[in-house]
Formats: C-alpha cells, sequence, structure tokens
C-alpha cells in the first residue's frame, strides 16, 4: 500500500487539506483486494464525474464499482445526508 506523506501544514488546515478522493476514501475506510482505498476513491470520483455528481450518485450507481457493497454505499449516503442536513453543501466542495 502506498503511504501518503504531508507536510505540517496539512496537520494544522485538517480536512481542509485533503483532495476529495482523501475525503472518499475516508468514508470507504478500506479498498479491495487489487485497489488500495485510494485508488478505489480516485477510480469511483473519475467513473462518476467527480465530487459534484458523486453526491447526487444513487446506491444502486455506487453499488456499481467493484469494492463497494452495501454496506459502504449506505455509509456513503448516510455521511452525506448528515453533511447537507447538518453543515452545509459546502462539506463536498460545491
Amino acid at each position: 500500500m502506498k503511504k501518503i506523506v504531508r507536510g505540517r501544514n496539512s496537520k494544522k488546515l485538517g480536512a481542509l487539506a485533503l483532495s476529495d478522493k482523501e475525503i472518499l476514501a475516508i468514508l470507504l475506510r478500506t479498498g479491495t483486494k487489487n485497489q488500495n482505498v485510494i485508488e478505489l476513491s480516485d477510480m469511483i470520483l473519475k467513473d462518476m464525474g467527480g465530487i459534484t455528481k458523486l453526491r447526487d450518485a444513487t446506491l444502486t450507481e455506487l453499488m456499481k464499482h467493484k469494492g463497494v457493497g452495501q454496506e459502504k454505499g449506505d455509509t456513503y449516503s448516510g455521511e452525506y445526508r448528515v453533511c447537507k442536513k447538518n453543515i452545509c453543501d459546502e462539506c463536498f466542495r460545491c
């Protein structure tokens, strides 16, 4: 698995310093046998057309990706709903 090395400033910025694929990777937690979670996140984002399109994806659309089953799909959907209701669309860099 590839390590992600970040500088001191990224620790101070926290989630604001994370890329879209890193944010999605946190939600997914694990990858597949052949892809680490960062690679899986990158593939999903590219296939879906970016984070803005991903936020409107259905559970069925998410589950078309190898490595995303019912549990991960539900986790993503739930996290997005919490973000949208309690924080704002800014969470997903709209």
